[in-house]
């Protein structure tokens, strides 16, 4: 399998649909910010657990799977999806395996969308 690194050139010149507009909507700013933190919770998750030899593969490649069209929303918010659609797409999927005592992806979202709009308003 190739390396990451192996694969950077031809990612850093892909055609994606934002590269095909001249400028770009952003997400509302709370719904921006949750995913941001969203993703910065998942690498730190990826990165604990490459550790661990008992890391449990299938919840790392489904949380993978949940977060690999997370660009989608904060890099041209509505192009091809919004929160609603991801939600439904992505993290319900990820919830419906993993979520603890009914906390999962989702939850998370709605608990920072609701902290940033307390800062932002």
């Amino acid at each position: 399998m190739a390396s990451f690194c192996d694969i950077l050139p031809s990612l850093a010149t892909r055609e994606s649909p934002a590269s095909q507009k001249i400028s770009v909507t952003r997400a509302p700013d709370p719904v921006h910010r949750a995913y941001v933190d969203l993703v910065e919770a998942a690498f730190l998750h990826f990165r604990l657990s490459v550790g661990q030899s008992i890391s449990n593969q299938a919840e790392l490649h489904d949380l993978a799977d949940a977060l690999h069209n997370i660009s989608g929303i904060v890099g041209d918010y509505g192009s091809w999806i919004d929160d609603a659609k991801y939600r439904e797409m992505y993290l319900r999927r990820f919830d419906s395996l993993w979520a603890k005592n009914g906390f999962g992806l989702e939850q998370f979202i709605d608990a920072r969308v609701a902290y940033y709009a307390t800062k932002t308003a």
